[in-house]
């Protein structure tokens, strides 16, 4: 009888451990699905956890990602779900579709004409934009440090980078065979060791 008191009590523990972590959710898992996905869902997060996601925010998830547009997003829905004051019932219209006529060539939508005008006379200019460091001006065309680098396709190694690479992989292997050398004779007997039991 005892026993089965134990067991049972040990079954909903277990039940318990697995749906503890998904109905007491974090701010870690509200960042953590804002930025894997791209999107939150309304109503999955409480008040307290988004402005704590908001509050814990990364600089570089903040600085790159929408995650901080996406929260403030969620909570203005969470507000306004809440009844933020006003008699009327019937919620709040849902946000309008992005103007196709603004889609940018990468896929990004532009706020206004004025922007995606702004961008195409960016895209028209043929020099590209130069920093002035010491008395030469650097700019993406003239490879920086690597002059090699200016005569490469964009998708291709420059060769000094290609040739240590090579080198790396050349030491890599020099170093594996002279270990394996050493070690051989214990490695050989290895297998008849274990045949031998």
């Amino acid at each position: 009888m005892r026993v089965r008191h134990i067991l049972v009590s040990l079954a909903a523990l277990c039940v318990l451990g697995a749906t503890a972590p998904a109905a007491f959710g974090s701010y870690q898992d509200v960042i953590r699905e804002c930025y894997n996905t791209g999107s939150l869902p309304a109503g999955k997060y409480s008040r307290q956890e988004l402005l704590q996601a908001r509050k814990h925010l990364p600089s570089d998830i903040r600085e790159y990602s929408d995650c901080e547009d996406l929260i403030n997003a969620a909570l203005a829905a969470g507000k306004r779900n809440s009844g933020g004051g006003g008699t009327g019932g019937g919620g709040s219209a849902p946000a309008p579709a992005p103007n196709p006529a603004l889609t940018t060539p990468s896929g990004a939508t532009a706020g206004s004409q004025d922007d995606l005008n702004a961008l195409g006379q960016a895209q028209k200019q043929s020099a590209p934009p130069q920093v002035k460091i010491a008395d030469s001006k650097l700019s993406p065309t003239t490879g920086g440090v690597i002059r090699a680098a200016k005569n490469t396709d964009v998708n291709s190694l420059p060769t000094p980078l290609l040739a240590s690479l090579i080198a790396l992989a050349a030491m890599a292997l020099l170093g594996g065979t002279s270990v394996l050398r050493q070690h051989w004779p214990r490695i050989r007997r290895a297998p008849l060791r274990l045949f031998r039991r």
